[in-house]
């Protein structure tokens, strides 16, 4: 999506109207974000026109976050997002025809408003019915309250039963005009500005006028650096710009964004949005960066590298020789969201809380991309199919993150192509930048459905109805087809050079049972199976050839990462960094001694309460589980029984006490530290709807 980043030999001569796409520098050795105006310490002034209305924008950004637009599951950080309502929803009765009437009451400060934009959908059954955007004149109601009257239409209306609609409104700016202003900044030697633009509306003829201009203190007149016009497009929804500051370089000044429609007096309506502006210039900073890629539901025995026999990852296998591959990496959790969240924040389930589909991260808690936008670098984020919504607090400190979703609610296909065509596109814009870009893939995830030229692989089947063994199969199948587009992006990164200084993470968030113990899929109780986890690094300084014996865990991702990028841990972090492990030419002999926990959050088998709580130490692991009241404890030694087919535990009492110990003491410190609650999110219904479908939620 990103093409307009590759370097051409053109420069912009300011004053002038820049056609942007063609418009761009040459790329320096290296660039580093000198000003990021989407902060709150670069915020000076928004406002609607008329000045009467300022104060309603104002309360939209005088937070302290930066806000964030999705346009197509491409979410992005803004100067400033739209004042609305929010998301409501109710249920009604059309009327015989099929007709809707729907009156809207108005929160005080919209209602002083000449005029808003409003988008509707209604789901009949299972199928929703979008409305395009529409504007409204602001009205007295029959209520007596003010709000906008409209009727709604559709054939699949005129059903006897209610429908489900939903509805959001937003301020509408007179003429579709906006104004925003940062504070002073000084522009640094051969900077450029590179931003976005979308639109969050706009009706379908709408045509609006963009202009970036350079204000300098003191002096009456503005500098021109953009003038361009720009409408709503559902092939590209954000389109990139970049814009050259040599003509204002070493001067101080702020920089002033502005759109107007082109016809203002018309019915029409726009809503447009600056997406992440970021002042930056040549630098010497040749810190490293990082990408962490995790292949969703991916078991590390089902990997040749982890002596799987059957050869599903020859190519990973060969690249994660010239690195170091740690044989024992442990789940956090058996869920996609709880485990995620658990890498992100180096915190258990049962504390950062996100442990099914609709609880949010506190925001008092620091993300792994927080803490390390704070350092500077560029943050992306490219996901698919849901579970990871950025609203759930796996966007926080992501400048960009995009959610590739299928659009069947029960097949969550895999995307990864599309997944790692984005990401190359994202990289090639950040040449030279330090980044920290996050990739996650449902490619190997049920429904097990590899391409057609992988599906005679390792033995033909018959796929009319599936026994466990072709299951088995296509999962086997998926990772091979997995194994090779990954291996494309791979070798890409180091043809262009990347992988020089870029530490390169290859995980998954938890692993696939097929019925070892009488279950198929994940979300079920924390057998190894399911928390076995491939984890690979490469990257400057990373021991080639080296395998980790120790146990290691998702707590100690973001640690680590942080630990090598040169940033601080925080406070609560859960699990410790094994950098030593990736850089000593020597490592300590494993000593058995640490603890490592897991957590298992699903619907549980045989009426088992979730959680349920897995500790192991070396070769030993306890399982403990809980059933009306009782605790129940599954006592396995790895070392001889790697399969945990026998329950030891009534052999070793003292074994399973010293574990038990264990888990009731990170009980008692989870509750203690445990981070602020927050209520269920109130999210999209549609996406409810999808996270219900995959088993996310209830």
């Amino acid at each position: 999506m990103l093409e307009w980043r590759t370097p051409r030999r053109a420069f912009c001569v300011l004053p002038v109207l820049c056609v942007l796409v063609a418009c761009s520098v040459p790329e320096p050795s290296g660039r580093a974000a000198h000003h990021r105006l989407v902060d709150p310490e670069a915020r000076e002034d928004a406002r609607l026109i008329p000045v009467e209305l300022e104060a309603l924008l104002r309360e939209d950004i005088d937070g302290g976050e930066s806000p964030a637009i999705d346009l197509q599951g491409d979410r992005r950080l803004v100067l400033f997002a739209h004042p609305t309502s929010g998301m409501k929803q109710g249920r009604l009765k059309p009327s015989r025809r099929g007709w809707l009437e729907l009156e809207i009451p108005l929160a005080e400060r919209f209602s002083r408003a000449e005029a808003v934009v409003l988008r509707t959908r209604a789901k009949v059954g299972d199928l929703w019915i979008p409305w395009p955007a529409s504007l409204h004149p602001v009205v007295e109601l029959s209520s007596g309250e003010r709000g906008l009257k409209t009727s709604l239409r559709h054939p699949l209306l005129r059903v006897p039963s209610q429908v489900l609609l939903v509805w959001e409104v937003f301020l509408a700016p007179p003429g579709g005009r906006t104004v925003y202003r940062t504070k002073p900044l000084e522009i640094p030697p051969g900077a450029t500005l590179d931003l976005a633009t979308g639109f969050v509306d706009a009706s379908e003829d709408a045509r609006v006028r963009l202009s970036v201009s350079f204000c300098e203190q003191g002096l009456p007149e503005c500098l021109v650096l953009l003038e361009a016009d720009s409408r709503v497009s559902s092939d590209r929804p954000w389109q990139p710009r970049s814009i050259s500051l040599a003509s204002v370089e070493g001067r101080e000044g702020g920089l002033v964004f502005e759109t107007a429609l082109h016809a203002p007096d018309s019915a029409g309506f726009a809503l447009p949005v600056w997406a992440n502006p970021v002042v930056s210039a040549p630098t010497q900073d040749d810190g490293p960066s990082a990408i962490l890629i995790s292949l969703d539901t991916l078991r590390a025995d089902h990997l040749s590298a982890y002596g799987y026999e059957r050869e599903t990852s020859p190519r990973l296998d060969a690249w994660a020789a010239k690195g170091t591959l740690f044989e024992r990496g442990i789940s956090a959790a058996t869920r996609t969201e709880a485990s995620h969240m658990s890498m992100f924040t180096s915190l258990l389930p049962s504390e950062h809380g996100t442990t099914q589909g609709l609880v949010p991260l506190a925001a008092s808690v620091p993300t792994l991309a927080e803490l390390l936008r704070a350092e500077g670098l560029a943050t992306a984020a490219i996901t698919e199919n849901g579970p990871l919504a950025a609203r759930l607090g796996f966007g926080n400190g992501f400048e960009r993150y995009v959610e590739n979703k299928s659009p069947n609610l029960r097949r969550p296909e895999g995307y990864i192509e599309q997944t790692l065509q984005s990401a190359r596109d994202w990289l090639t814009f950040q040449r030279g930048r330090r980044f920290f870009l996050f990739l996650h893939t449902y490619q190997v995830h049920y429904p097990y459905d590899p391409p057609p030229e992988y599906r005679d692989l390792f033995g033909a089947t018959e796929r009319d109805e599936r026994t466990v063994v072709e299951m088995r199969d296509d999962y086997d199948r998926e990772i091979r087809y997995t194994d090779d587009v990954l291996a494309e992006f791979l070798d890409w990164l180091h043809e262009q050079g990347l992988d020089r200084n870029t530490f390169v993470i290859v995980t998954s968030d938890h692993g696939e049972e097929f019925l070892e113990h009488g279950e198929i899929g994940h979300d079920n109780l924390p057998y190894e199976e399911l928390l076995h986890v491939p984890l690979i690094w490469r990257g400057p300084g990373v021991r080639r050839g080296r395998r980790v014996t120790q146990p290691v865990s998702h707590l100690d991702l973001a640690p680590t990462l942080l630990e090598l990028m040169g940033a601080d841990l925080p406070s609560h972090a859960r699990g410790i960094s094994y950098a030593h492990s990736l850089r000593d030419a020597e490592i300590p002999e494993p000593d058995g001694q640490r603890f490592v926990p897991s957590e298992s959050w699903g619907k549980l088998e045989d009426e088992f309460e979730a959680p349920a709580h897995a500790v192991r130490r070396g070769s030993q692991k306890l399982i403990r589980l809980r059933r009306n009241g009782r605790q129940e404890y599954r006592f396995f030694d790895l070392a001889t029984d790697p399969m945990e087919s026998r329950d030891r535990s009534g052999d070793h009492p003292e074994r399973v006490q010293e574990l038990a110990a264990e888990i009731e003491r990170l009980d008692q410190t989870a509750i203690k530290k445990e981070v602020e609650r927050v209520p269920t999110l109130e999210v999209d219904p549609e996406r409810e709807d999808k996270l219900r479908a995959l088993g996310y939620i209830e």
